[in-house]
């Protein structure tokens, strides 16, 4: 299988309402960016790789945006 299309603006968008929300979760970006689940999950790893957002999930909710962006 392939891996879904992230392009720039895709992840800029991510970024935007990520620092606006202080967390980010697949279903969160699902929602705002209406994409599907393999895209969100795809861009929430790439922002946990560029260390824009922290590994651990905290539940409910989601991945804690790293307090130096």
């Amino acid at each position: 299988m392939h891996q879904p299309i992230i392009d720039t603006q895709m992840i800029h968008n991510a970024k935007l309402f990520c620092l606006a929300s202080k967390y980010v979760s697949t279903s969160s970006l699902q929602r705002h960016l209406h994409i599907g689940y393999r895209q969100a999950t795809v861009l929430v790893q790439r922002l946990i790789d560029e260390q824009f957002c922290e590994a651990n999930y905290i539940t409910p909710h989601g991945y804690p945006i790293h307090s130096t962006q």
